[in-house]
């Protein structure tokens, strides 16, 4: 009840009816080109060339092209690295509203959202419509799931690496996008034949053209953000290059409940900066230093109460690698692939920073501080032509004021290519020692950041994982399956509501519900693309469970579970730039606790609950259509112009959103109340032009 009722007076209205206007007058993209075979084949590749949205680099890993993604589908106008990463298979959400992605069972907190070696601690706008990633900016997204190597930070889930461009640009280059709830530039700029910098801000206008359809029958609602990023890059030789890359946002909710009287704001922002220099050579290295901040303050104004609760969370990084190859003595020993006879040591170190301020209802500024130090090293050797072996152990020691733990982790996998098939048998140990709790499952930017405690001990997991992908129809059809299994330790949620911050002798760490339990399921995945038509298909079946302290002798699901989870993508160009394509998506319902009976001492409700989320809501279902078309105009400046036309929930499903407990004024009735989505039958148009 106390969760969702909150989600309730926070949910964005996301009905927004269609309002791009597009009117151009321009050159056909041939009429007025000369003859010139060479510029016509130049133009007919550009316009049709068949863009390929996936592949897996490793086993256990997914690189999206979030730019291709881009040109076939939008959601409000805008192309969303995480939205595009649930079509890879293993990720679920919960909800249209959810403002994060569980991998494999694992909570929003769990995975790590990285720029550079930069933590983006809330990666979202508000009610997960988009990220805060602008895809002008960051063209890739590179997904490591389940299958870590001993590099990986102090994470139970998944990697979300969102990256910028390494190249230099070979000219000016320019991106104006204009959608449904925010515009925005890129630039490119080749400052020099070695330095080059890339910017990019985007801006919503939703108050300014939607404010009075922001007003509903019980609630006016207010809300806006930007978001800029910079990559700087140095190439002082062939063999090094300086990345700079740098991410900031800002946003703002008001919600105003006219039943209640309650007046609720919500701001957050991050701040994430990363410096990296890679070098290439025969002995590969990199350094690096990082700081990412994040700040929420949530107000909430009530007759008779003010309640002002602001949070931060702050880490700052700087580490090494090494790759070294363990190189035979004579020419004659080594292999014909040319990889060293012993194989190659990757070796690094780390060093973390945390300050978290998790409720600072009294203004005190009590900061918990915390220091995190890891060694890694692994060996990888080729054994034959088709298996190879990775052996690795990454110690850290995590420190704060009056807790201390040393974790020892190693990492084993072995590896099988043969050509057409893959496969990988992967143990690990993950520890975890930043915790996100909060009042609401569904991710929202209230939920706070603690290090690890007493109250809240490290996280741990012991993780069986494996993969296996087969190419079929001379690499037009690829088809992978990946089965996992985690035991998880300390997992911990906030047990409190939002009115007992009032209280005088209120504490935190007395809140504070830890639990352990099990994530175990498989994926599916399957990717056929042959000319102009492409196709993907992901299915999940995932149980995380948890014992709780409340329930100790049964395994209970936990809110990150999924259980079923179905995506399918299909994509046809035809033409001279046209495309159409259609998503759809189908899922198990969130869970939620219900309550079982209800009773009145004098003029307070009293609630009894079932069993810890052990209901659930309806089954989620919905299928998306999109349609784009890209041309370029000649003349003296050239310009590729691309305007996409989606249609989100094509035929109007009324998914179950929120499930919350009201109580009837007429009747004195008590009932469940659930809410359905505001994603019906929602068109969205965006126009971009490059340059």
């Amino acid at each position: 009840m106390r969760r969702n009722h909150r989600e309730r007076m926070l949910a964005l209205p996301a009905f927004f009816p269609l309002f791009f206007i597009f009117s151009s007058v321009c050159q056909s993209a041939y009429g007025n080109e000369p003859t010139d075979s060479a510029t016509t084949l130049k133009e007919v590749t550009v316009s049709v060339a068949p863009r390929k949205l996936m592949s897996t680099p490793d086993l256990g890993a997914t690189s999206l092209n979030v730019d291709a993604a881009g040109r076939l589908t939008r959601m409000f106008g805008e192309a969303d690295p995480l939205r595009y990463a649930r079509i890879s298979g293993g990720l679920s959400a919960a909800g249209d509203y959810s403002s994060g992605l569980s991998a494999q069972g694992a909570g929003f907190s769990q995975s790590l959202f990285r720029v550079g070696r930069a933590t983006v601690f809330f990666p979202y706008h508000f009610g997960g419509i988009f990220s805060m990633f602008n895809s002008l900016h960051f063209p890739t997204l590179y997904v490591e799931k389940s299958i870590h190597d001993v590099s990986a930070a102090s994470r139970l889930g998944a990697l979300f690496d969102v990256r910028s461009r390494d190249r230099h640009p070979d000219r000016f280059r320019g991106t104006v996008n204009v959608g449904m709830t925010a515009s925005s530039l890129g630039l490119r700029i080749p400052v020099s034949d070695r330095f080059s910098l890339d910017l990019s801000g985007r801006i919503s206008y939703i108050d300014k053209l939607y404010g009075p359809m922001l007003d509903m029958k019980d609630q006016t609602i207010r809300y806006s953000f930007s978001d800029a990023a910079l990559t700087a890059r140095w190439t002082p030789s062939d063999a090094d290059l300086i990345k700079v890359d740098a991410l900031l946002n800002s946003d703002h909710l008001n919600v105003f409940d006219h039943h209640y009287y309650l007046d609720t704001h919500l701001d957050w922002g991050n701040l994430a900066a990363s410096a990296i220099w890679s070098h290439e050579s025969a002995t590969p290295f990199k350094l690096w230093g990082a700081f990412s901040g994040f700040s929420n303050t949530l107000i909430a104004d009530i007759p008779g109460i003010d309640l002002h609760v602001p949070s931060e969370m702050m880490e700052g990084n700087i580490g090494f690698e090494i790759d070294i190859p363990l190189k035979s003595t004579g020419s004659a020993d080594r292999p014909a692939d040319g990889s060293s006879r012993y194989g190659m040591i990757k070796a690094g170190a780390e060093a973390l920073c945390y300050a978290s301020l998790p409720q600072d209802i009294y203004g005190l500024k009590k900061w918990r501080r915390a220091s995190e130090a890891r060694l890694y090293a692994s060996w990888v050797k080729r054994l034959g032509k088709r298996f190879s072996l990775d052996v690795g152990l990454k110690g850290s020691y995590y420190s704060s004021a009056e807790y201390r733990n040393f974790f020892a982790a190693p990492e084993v996998s072995v590896s099988f290519d043969n050509g057409r098939d893959r496969s990988k048998l992967h143990f690990s140990v993950y520890p975890q020692y930043l915790h996100q709790t909060g009042y609401v499952d569904v991710g929202l930017s209230s939920n706070f950041w603690i290090t690890a405690s007493s109250a809240a001990p490290v996280e741990k997991a012991i993780a069986v994982s494996a993969a296996y992908e087969r190419v079929l129809l001379d690499g037009k059809l690829t088809i992978g399956v990946e089965p996992y299994f985690k035991k998880i330790l300390h997992e911990p949620e906030y047990s409190g509501i939002l009115l007992e911050l009032l209280e005088s002798d209120y504490n935190l760490d007395s809140h504070l519900l830890v639990s352990n339990g099990f994530n175990a399921g498989f994926d599916l995945t399957l990717r056929f693309t042959a000319g102009r038509f492409s196709a993907s298909g992901a299915y999940s079946l995932g149980f995380a469970r948890r014992k709780y302290p409340t329930a100790p002798d049964r395994y209970l699901p936990s809110v990150s579970e999924g259980l079923h989870n179905l995506n399918a993508f299909l994509s046809y160009s035809f033409g001279r730039g046209w495309n159409i394509g259609a998503t759809f998506t189908l899922s198990s319902g969130r869970c939620y606790t219900p309550v079982r009976a209800v009773y009145m001492i004098g003029e307070n409700v009293m609630l009894i609950y079932g069993d810890r989320n052990s209901a659930r809501m309806p089954i989620y279902h919905r299928l998306d259509l999109s349609g784009s078309y890209t041309f370029q105009t000649g003349g003296r400046f050239p310009l590729r112009h691309s305007v996409v036309l989606s249609v989100i929930n094509a035929y109007g499903r009324r998914n179950i959103e929120l499930c919350s407990y009201r109580m009837s004024a007429d009747d004195g009735t008590f009932y469940l109340h659930k809410v359905p989505s505001l994603y019906r039958f929602l068109p969205s148009l965006s126009y971009s032009v490059e340059f």
